[in-house]
């Protein structure tokens, strides 16, 4: 990987850092995170691709510390869709060695998404059983 690649992606990083308001060691793990993830691949060197995985490592060393930025916001703020920049963290995720099980839990999602739709407890609750059955049954 070359350094010019290392110090945009560590520039996406740092600048995303900022936007978010996320910690520094946040940012100084991501950075960690995309160097070890691109050792291993290297097709990083393509800008949309690199800003998506600078973006991946960001949301997943925020992830470990506790204070990653939604996925969907991530995504927008690296000019990727969702499905494709999680795709992308499953990637690096795997390919690091960390269990993407620990790091993204979609039960969190369900009381924000309710209560963005303004929704009733009931059907949080209802949700909430849904993704469960879908986890036990490793869809999800």
């Amino acid at each position: 990987m070359s350094d010019k690649s290392i110090n945009e992606a560590t520039a996406v990083i740092y600048a995303l850092q900022t936007e978010f308001d996320l910690p520094d060691n946040v940012a100084t793990a991501a950075t960690r995170l995309y160097s070890q993830y691109t050792d291993e691949i290297q097709e990083a060197t393509r800008q949309r691709y690199l800003k998506r995985v600078a973006g991946a490592c960001l949301f997943l060393s925020g992830k470990v510390h506790g204070e990653a930025p939604l996925p969907d916001e991530l995504a927008d703020r690296v000019d990727t869709e969702k499905r494709l920049f999680l795709r992308t963290v499953r990637n690096v995720a795997g390919d690091v060695g960390l269990d993407p099980e620990s790091i993204t839990d979609p039960l969190q999602y369900v009381s924000l998404a309710c209560e963005e739709l303004d929704l009733d407890e009931v059907v949080r609750r209802q949700a909430e059983v849904v993704v469960e059955h879908a986890q036990d049954s490793n869809i999800v």
